[in-house]
This record gives structure tokens, C-alpha cells and sequence, in this order.
């Protein structure tokens, strides 16, 4: 059991956060894009856009993503994962290797 935010963190606040809607979708935009911006994740997708702002605040309370910023433009902030968001998401990736089977009819 690890601790952010000054809470305990049990496995059910884990699922409960990355069961949220956009959560993934946030995840694996970070994954594929090092460095992107809150804007740009924002932006990637029709979706509500408040959603997916404060899922990226969620992520980075809960120490899945990181900010850094950009030595250009330092009022932008790109997102980064941490080891413990990498980890989550290579577990995402393997499930999405499992075949799904047909539903068997009775």
C-alpha cells in the first residue's frame, strides 16, 4: 500500500481511478507522446474536455504522470509517466493482447 495525497492507497482506489471515463485514454496519449500537453490531450479526442483535464489532474496527485516544462515556452507543461504510470500501462497493454472469447450458446 503506498501513500499520495496524504491518504492511504488501497488497490480499490486504483481501480476506482483508472476506471474513470477518459483515464485510459489520457494514459496511453502520455504513452505515446512524451511530452505532450495538457492541451494537446485535450484537443486529441472528441470528448468533454473538463473530463480530461481533471483526469490528468487525478493522474498527477495519484503519481502516474508527471509535469515538466517546456524550455521554449515555460508556460506550457508537457506530461510525462512515471515508472508507476508505465508500469499501469504496460499491464494495459497486455490485456489488450487477450483474445476475447465468443459467447457460448446454449
Amino acid at each position: 500500500m503506498t501513500i499520495y495525497n496524504g491518504q492511504s492507497e488501497s488497490m480499490t482506489d486504483i481501480y476506482d481511478l483508472l476506471e474513470r471515463k477518459y483515464m485510459m485514454h489520457v494514459l496511453l496519449a502520455i504513452r505515446d507522446e512524451p511530452g505532450i500537453t495538457k492541451t494537446g490531450i485535450i484537443k486529441s479526442e472528441m470528448g468533454n474536455d473538463k473530463s480530461k483535464f481533471n483526469r490528468i489532474k487525478e493522474l498527477i496527485e495519484a503519481g502516474f504522470v508527471t509535469v515538466g516544462q517546456d524550455e521554449r515556452a515555460h508556460n506550457q507543461m508537457k506530461l510525462y509517466l512515471t515508472p508507476r504510470g508505465q508500469e499501469v500501462v504496460k499491464i494495459l497493454d497486455q490485456l489488450s493482447t487477450i483474445k476475447v472469447m465468443e459467447p457460448v450458446e446454449s
